[in-house]
């Protein structure tokens, strides 16, 4: 129900790379230019900007530019975080 400029600005905002969008011929993966990798309190690790993933081809991200390690190891998309840490209960006290 919303318009398509807020649509693509949540799309955007996607941390695991799983969305995307397309716009004619144009199909819209790769939104971030800066590089880092950060680790969400209690949460996966969230990779962002040109870091590629060292992994057999079959596995590698959707989005090349963003996307989120599981670090707790309840995820049934391994190496990606599927939102299981959640229900697993996973903190860790440092992070």
């Amino acid at each position: 129900g919303s318009d398509a400029d807020s649509i693509m600005s949540v799309i955007r905002k996607c941390p695991s790379g799983a969305l995307s969008y397309k716009v004619g011929d144009t199909h819209t993966r790769e939104f971030i230019d800066d590089s880092n990798i950060k680790i969400e309190k209690n949460g996966p690790y969230r990779v962002r900007g040109n870091i590629s993933l060292n992994i057999e081809e079959e596995f590698k991200p959707v989005a090349k530019d963003h996307y989120a390690l599981c670090r707790c190891g309840a995820s049934k998309n391994k190496p990606y975080c599927d939102g299981s840490h959640n229900r697993a209960g996973f903190t860790d006290e440092r992070n």
